[in-house]
């Protein structure tokens, strides 16, 4: 399953278009008579406790493998760094885990939800590097510079200033940026393994 059609029609397997919440993801599996692999890239992070508990409840439920790739574990290092580097996280990771989000601990929470089930799990540090790319290292500290004047207001002016310098810094071909993630393998126990297709 997958919402983007795009990537489903070019899968080697049967897929099956889905819209629904991550809530619902239990009813979705038992709808489908359960999957070998339930996998999603860049969620976790996203993810509310009672949300992530219920991906993770749906998977061990129905016994099928599962692949989190793309989950944001906190880890950030911009080269070279700038004074107003650890405020600007300190608001960005704060606007990130609003609304109880798990945010940088949701891969290691699933990780440890799995084990807890009896689960083999593989934990695999990927982080990006990002030096060549410059519209996407663009993209990358505005975004996060958004995210961090919407959280404190009142420090919007000193967010203005770090993204033009930041910019600037890029312009001159000088930047490097460290995003760290974590990718989750859960395995189940073999006598818990999902349908074979």
């Amino acid at each position: 399953m997958d919402h983007d059609q795009a990537l489903t029609v070019t899968a080697p397997v049967l897929t099956t278009a889905v819209l629904a919440d991550v809530a619902d993801l239990e009813a979705v599996l038992a709808r489908l008579g359960g999957a070998d692999l339930v996998t999603a890239a860049a969620l976790l992070d996203l993810l509310d406790e009672p949300r992530l508990t219920a991906v993770i409840d749906a998977v061990v439920g129905c016994g099928a493998a599962a692949l989190f790739s793309l989950t944001v574990d906190g880890q950030v290092r911009i080269d070279p760094p700038d004074p107003y580097d650890d405020a600007l996280a300190h608001a960005f990771d704060a606007h990130q885990r609003r609304e109880g989000r798990v945010d940088p601990d949701a891969g290691a929470a699933a990780a440890g939800r799995f084990r807890a089930h009896g689960w083999r799990v593989v934990e695999a540090r990927t982080p990006w590097r990002l030096s060549s790319d410059v519209a996407l290292i663009e993209a990358w500290l505005s975004g996060r510079a958004e995210a961090a004047a919407e959280w404190e207001p009142d420090a919007a002016d000193q967010v203005a200033a770090w993204l033009e310098r930041r910019r600037r810094r890029l312009g001159d071909g000088g930047l490097e940026v460290l995003v760290g993630h974590l990718d989750v393998l859960a395995l189940p126990p073999p006598s818990r393994s999902g349908p074979s297709r």
